[in-house]
């Protein structure tokens, strides 16, 4: 059946464990929820609330020929007939249900514009990737264990995980620009968002590139917030950048809860860093805000590099670590 498109009913899609096999030419437009292989070159462009959604109780696997790549683009607009809260709450992947969606084979792009970008909105959750409302206890997963993925948008966020865990196996590119965002609600805008348990896992080569917009106030790379957690031993390339707007800019931030102690890890990073902070002359930046109640542990080169930055700019941020663990192989500046 390749280089077609199989045509099921919506109640034999929600039911079937059939995969699908889709060409460029007979791209679908409607949500994904069933297990995919694409075979050539395709895009899925879906103007819904989520471009893929892991329904309740189910295992899903979408597969890339080795050479080809799959492009999945969320578009809903700013008017949706829903509402803003629809919008506002709308992402390229869904992954709430409390089992996993897996990625395999060639290149896998994600793509999502904030949909407010010239409206503004008090309230936008909007990610490419949302795993929020499963159970601290069972919760859901993507795995990217295909060859490259790369994340592309404008959006406020770009992992928003409570509970939730992704992760990456191979070259992970992610590109938050928010420069076209004309709106002038401001915003935090944060590469991944970790909380209550959530797990973000980079095993390859890994780049974060973040720019604000000429409103946004905080721009974040990483914030490892109570519960939150990640296991990155591959390097990391990560740059914030303040668009001579923001007044904080973070590397990675961390916090800590007793609400969520249980769920907390000592922070443990095997692979790389290398931070950029980069205009905000009104604002200060920090790379490594160590101010959580957990050890560190930096066991490769941690670098540094700031540009159009004013003088109150803290490379490293020590509060709260008088009974903390603190290990930095190495640093440079």
């Amino acid at each position: 059946m390749k280089n077609a498109l199989t045509q099921m009913t919506p109640l034999a899609a929600a039911t079937s464990s059939a995969i699908l096999y889709i060409s460029l030419s007979a791209a679908a437009e409607d949500t994904i929820v069933t297990s995919q292989n694409y075979a050539e070159d395709t895009t899925v462009n879906v103007a819904d609330r989520n471009t893929v959604n892991v329904p309740f109780g189910q295992n899903i696997t979408i597969s890339v020929a080795g050479d080809k790549t799959l492009t999945l683009i969320n578009s809903i607009s700013s008017d949706d007939p829903r509402g803003s809260f629809a919008v506002a709450q709308s992402y390229v992947i869904d992954a709430t249900s409390g089992k996993s969606l897996t990625f395999s084979g060639g290149k896998v792009v994600l793509q999502k514009q904030d949909a407010f970008a010239d409206v503004g909105a008090d309230y936008n959750e909007q990610a490419f990737i949302r795993s929020t409302d499963a159970k601290i206890h069972n919760p859901g997963k993507v795995i990217f264990a295909n060859d490259t993925t790369v994340l592309e948008g404008s959006l406020p966020y770009g992992f928003m995980l409570r509970a939730g865990n992704v992760e990456v196996n191979n070259d992970f590119t992610m590109n938050l620009d928010r420069r076209s965002v004309t709106a002038s609600t401001a915003k935090n805008v944060i590469g991944a968002l970790l909380q209550e348990g959530a797990m973000l896992s980079l095993h390859g080569k890994n780049q974060i590139n973040i720019i604000g917009s000429a409103y946004d106030s905080t721009v974040q790379g990483i914030q490892f917030g109570p519960g939150g957690n990640a296991l990155i031993d591959g390097d990391l390339l990560l740059s914030v950048d303040g668009n001579n707007a923001a007044k904080t800019l973070y590397g990675f931030y961390f916090s800590s809860s007793r609400l969520y102690a249980e769920y907390e890890q000592d922070i443990n990073i095997d692979g790389n860093l290398d931070f950029t902070l980069q205009n905000a002359p009104e604002g200060t930046a920090y790379a490594l805000p160590l101010v959580s109640d957990r050890d560190y542990s930096f066991n490769q080169k941690v670098s540094f590099l700031k540009q159009m930055l004013r003088m109150l700019t803290e490379y490293i941020q020590i509060r709260k670590l008088q009974q903390r663990l603190l290990t930095l192989y190495k640093t440079i500046y």
